[in-house]
């Protein structure tokens, strides 16, 4: 089985279980030592995300569920996400207290009309801009993300 195929009898979709992003709560207390394991997944996602829509029509892929995004435009929505990974990680090289601030109203997606752009060039673009080329950077350095902060002890 390949692609976006994992639609249950009555059309339900088990990912559609998974909680929204803003109400996920993150744990970053594993130890410095896995980062590099991180860094790995993170080099991995191009790949990752090629395998799950290889073979989807694009129909299915342009699909969208109500007025929700289209697997598509999720596709899209990771390259778009790649300039404020970028500004974080020179927040973090610089030393910053805190990260560059989100656009939570995801404007750049939304404007970017990804459903009328080819696939493979998303995919092409969004594999040229992981910047984990090398060794992992030093990642023992702690900033904290403006949206993070608001709920920290």
């Amino acid at each position: 089985m390949s692609g976006i195929r994992r639609f249950q009898k009555g059309g339900r979709c088990p990912m559609s279980q998974v909680p929204l992003w803003f109400e996920r709560k993150f744990d970053f207390t594993f130890p410095v030592e896995q980062y590099p394991n991180v860094c790995a997944r993170l080099r991995g996602t191009p790949a990752r995300l090629e395998e799950i829509v290889r073979g989807v029509s694009r129909d299915v892929l342009r699909g969208k569920p109500g007025d929700k995004w289209s697997a598509q435009e999720h596709a899209g929505h990771l390259l778009d996400l790649e300039a404020l990974w970028l500004a974080r990680v020179d927040d973090f090289l610089a030393d910053g207290d805190t990260l560059t601030v989100a656009d939570l109203s995801n404007r750049k997606t939304h404007e970017a009309n990804h459903n009328a752009r080819e696939l493979l060039e998303i995919l092409a673009e969004f594999r040229i801009a992981i910047p984990f080329g090398g060794s992992c950077w030093e990642m023992s350095a702690c900033s904290l993300c403006p949206r993070l902060a608001a709920s920290a002890p």
